[in-house]
């Protein structure tokens, strides 16, 4: 903050004009600032000379009954010394904040959030405390999903996506353990910092992007301006940075260069949880486009497994405009570039589905990914399988062509609803795992909650999954991943597919049934 604003604020303070916004303006600046505390000081001193001063000068052109002055001055004094009292009070505080911490102190930081962001905050070590969207020095924010806006006192602007796990260390001093981060520095801000667990990354006026891993190195990429990087690792290095440049930390603690991905970073609060859409209603260079927020380093466009395969003949009527219609053999599916949701990190997957009937034992896939083969014929003889996540439509033994979602990914889990009628069917499931580490996953079937069972008595239901394989296959559509077709051919219908990197309220699947939209 400059001089002539704080003098401002000051002279407004000690006027008894100060509005609620500019009252949190200064006491953040007096926390953060002692040289500004000394100038209040002076300020106060020369506030109370100065009226001290009015009270001994008398007009010269009237006789004043000396009665009434010395009241006039007793009145003043009292005033006086009421308003220096105030101003020692609040003093005193701020001073007594800056070596003690006072839960009754309004917080230095606070943040915004964007739809659907789901979060937990400590302060100081403490259990976890309701206490609004605001941040104390020492306060550490977990971020599960969603994404969060944090506006410094300075002027710094952070945009922190999830997952994410970082504490406020000082005013001017964030650490990242995990998380996408944005950071706009305004001028007169410079010397900010941002700490992972391998780098240190301090601002020299600029705007940079972080990205803090749990299973693999840091980044940090430039955009504008520049910044110093210095490693934490065994071998010390540290560069410059300017715009367009970025680097990651190898094992030992050297600075790799690495292509800046500035799409990687949002600089603005998103309406909605991170997602990719599949329409099915146009084709763009023979594949069916993706359209949402989520940023991928390959297309995320769907395209036919067998080069031989023609978008074109896959498409029908759908729910909305086009749909995809196909038949669930390896080669009539569709493969993205998106790798899907890693770990065991919350989602939903949303859909339309229609399809006459289903032979008896057979599977149609709707959406998988994770460590599987597409061209793998497998037995089912692994119920315990946690390393990908798949969406099946699977046919009962009874020959009647009923179909039921099925779950795989955390165990073998079944719907009880028949989705094989020849009517189109709104298919929502959800997964997240809680605070205390249990797995929970819902599925809608037309709005409407589903309850869930094992579909195998071998198979563990409701397990943490975690599709953090390095040799997972990307997110494809139409297909079963284990590799079992059913035996006669019978034709299904996908429309409107959407990947959520989050779990959607039950709320908005309903708007989203409705309206094809979460607006």
């Amino acid at each position: 903050m400059n001089q002539e604003e704080l003098t401002s604020l000051i002279e407004a303070w000690l006027d008894h004009t100060i509005s609620e916004s500019e009252l949190t303006r200064l006491k953040q600046e007096l926390l953060a600032n002692r040289e500004s505390v000394e100038y209040y000081v002076e300020l106060a001193e020369m506030h109370s000379l100065l009226s001290q001063a009015k009270t001994t000068t008398l007009p010269q052109t009237n006789v004043v009954p000396m009665e009434r002055v010395l009241k006039r001055q007793k009145n003043k004094t009292i005033k006086i010394a009421l308003i220096s009292a105030a101003a020692i009070l609040v003093l005193s505080a701020v001073l007594m904040r800056l070596f003690f911490v006072d839960p009754e102190t309004p917080p230095s930081l606070a943040f915004q959030t964007s739809p659907g962001t789901l979060f937990t905050i400590t302060h100081d070590g403490a259990e976890d405390q309701s206490n609004g969207q605001t941040m104390h020095p020492g306060s550490r924010l977990q971020l599960s999903q969603g994404a969060i806006e944090l506006n410094f006192a300075s002027g710094v602007k952070s945009i922190i996506t999830a997952p994410a796990d970082l504490t406020l260390h000082a005013n001017d001093r964030l650490y990242l353990g995990e998380g996408t981060g944005w950071f706009h520095v305004p001028k007169g801000a410079e010397g900010f910092q941002v700490k992972t667990r391998d780098l240190n990354i301090v601002d020299l006026g600029t705007e940079f992007g972080v990205l803090a891993k749990t299973n693999d190195h840091d980044e940090v990429h430039v955009l504008k301006g520049k910044v110093q990087v210095t490693t934490l690792r065994i071998r010390k290095e540290s560069a410059t940075l300017t715009a367009g440049q970025a680097r990651r930390i190898d094992p030992i603690g050297r600075l790799s260069t690495i292509p800046s991905a500035n799409n990687q970073f949002a600089n603005k609060l998103p309406k909605s949880l991170p997602y990719l859409h599949w329409s099915f209603d146009e084709i763009e260079d023979l594949a069916f486009p993706a359209e949402g927020t989520i940023h991928c380093l390959s297309d995320p466009s769907a395209r036919p497994i067998k080069n031989d395969t023609k978008a074109l003949t896959m498409l029908g009527e759908g729910r909305f405009e086009s749909a995809l219609s196909i038949e669930p053999l390896v080669g009539k599916s569709l493969l993205t570039g998106y790798p899907g949701i890693a770990g065991d990190r919350p989602r939903t997957i949303a859909f339309w589905y229609r399809s006459e009937r289903i032979p008896s034992g057979g599977v149609s896939g709707i959406v998988t990914w994770g460590r599987f083969d597409l061209d793998r014929k497998s037995s089912l003889k692994s119920y315990q399988d946690l390393e990908r996540w798949t969406i099946n439509i699977s046919g009962d033994e009874s020959h009647t062509g009923r179909g039921k979602v099925q779950i795989i990914g955390t165990g073998y889990l079944v719907g009880g609803s028949n989705v094989c009628d020849g009517q189109w069917h709104h298919i929502a499931c959800s997964y997240r795992s809680t605070e205390d580490g249990v797995p929970e996953t819902t599925l809608f079937i037309d709005g409407k909650k589903e309850p869930l069972s094992a579909d195998y008595p071998q198979s563990i239901p409701n397990s943490v999954i975690n599709t953090l394989d390095p040799n997972a296959s990307p997110v494809a559509i139409g297909h079963n991943a284990d590799g079992v077709n059913p035996k006669k051919d019978f034709k299904i219908q996908i429309d409107e597919l959407y990947i959520f990197e989050g779990t959607l309220s039950e709320k908005s699947i309903l708007r989203l049934m409705h309206t094809n939209s979460l607006k």
